[in-house]
């Protein structure tokens, strides 16, 4: 069946895709030492200001690249977001201040953000409807794959090597995914009737009118801000205070760094199944129940970093 291809084509997509993430990404803030930043205090401020501003800049983003994809087909969607990613990255590798950093990671907000949602909207709408659930359980079985195998293949990489190699290689995995949802996806055409053409106008207006979707807009917007609170500071963490009394361990820091971020494999495994119950226990309730599962583990990792310092009698220098 052409849904059952598109969907395993894009799974791959996505393993390729979320690992070029997860090769850079939990890096910044220690690639940011090297562009010059040394105060601690600073390194903390840039590492959340870098992480989270092609975020900012995707949400800012969202509706119009959503009013595009309904008139112009979501495949070139995640072509664009693909691209753009991929292009943002391979000019990071010759960044020489925290600002041109700054200024390439909004870039990349600004053209290519949105790729998890894109090819899942992809994938939802070319899959049957009884199908969809256990379709969009693979892909972000497939996020989390590559997310997880990402940051090990990152860290061994800038331990043995450079940060400045990991964008390279995050750009050359973006481009491999771009040619292949160029060449292998198929999506049927948009037919729209004269006139009947989507506006920006009343894709806002339709979403401001709906209290359902402004309600999972807010629950979406207080998990991710609680899943990615933390993130910036967890590798300056790790290098700077858990490692810094261990010679042999400060060697390998970066690996170390990436295997913490590779435990998101376990939703690897989780995703799908939680996708199957979804189809046969409906949508709403199972997704209502793994919030409160991402809530729940984030919750203990914020713990676990909080005992961690206690036992250790940790203090974060304040010049």
């Amino acid at each position: 069946m052409p849904w059952k291809r598109n969907l395993i084509i894009m799974i791959g997509v996505q393993v390729l895709a979320a690992m070029a993430w997860g090769v850079t990404n939990p890096f910044l803030p220690l690639f940011i030492t090297e562009l010059g930043i040394n105060n601690p205090v600073e390194q903390r401020w840039w590492a959340g200001l870098i992480q989270g501003a092609p975020l900012f800049c995707t949400a800012l983003m969202g509706v119009f690249w959503g009013t595009v994809a309904d008139r112009w087909g979501r495949k070139s969607m995640v072509i664009r977001g693909l691209a753009g990613t991929g292009v943002a990255m391979f000019f990071i590798r010759y960044v020489t201040n925290v600002h041109q950093l700054l200024g390439f990671r909004l870039i990349q907000g600004l053209l290519g953000g949105g790729i998890v949602v894109a090819s899942t909207v992809l994938v939802a709408s070319l899959t049957p409807r009884k199908r969809t659930g256990i379709a969009v359980g693979l892909m972000q079985g497939a996020v989390a794959g590559g997310f997880g195998l990402g940051p090990v293949v990152g860290g061994l990489l800038a331990d043995r090597f450079s940060y400045r190699l990991l964008f390279v290689v995050a750009a050359a995995l973006y481009a491999v995914a771009t040619i292949i949802v160029i060449v292998l996806v198929r999506e049927p055409r948009m037919n729209h009737e004269p006139g009947a053409e989507p506006k920006l106008r009343q894709s806002l207006s339709a979403f401001f009118g709906s209290p359902a979707l402004l309600a999972l807009a807010a629950s979406l917007c207080v998990i991710y801000v609680a899943i990615t609170m933390i993130n910036p500071v967890i590798a300056l963490f790790t290098r700077q205070q858990l490692l810094a009394g261990s010679p042999l361990l400060a060697e390998w820091g970066n690996t170390i760094v990436g295997g913490i971020f590779c435990t998101v494999l376990v939703v690897a495994f989780a995703a799908p199944a939680w996708g199957w119950l979804a189809d046969r226990f409906g949508h709403r309730r199972i997704r209502s129940e793994e919030h409160t599962s991402e809530l729940q583990s984030h919750s203990f990792i914020s713990y676990a970093v909080f005992c961690l310092k206690k036992k250790n009698n940790i203090h974060p220098p304040h010049s």
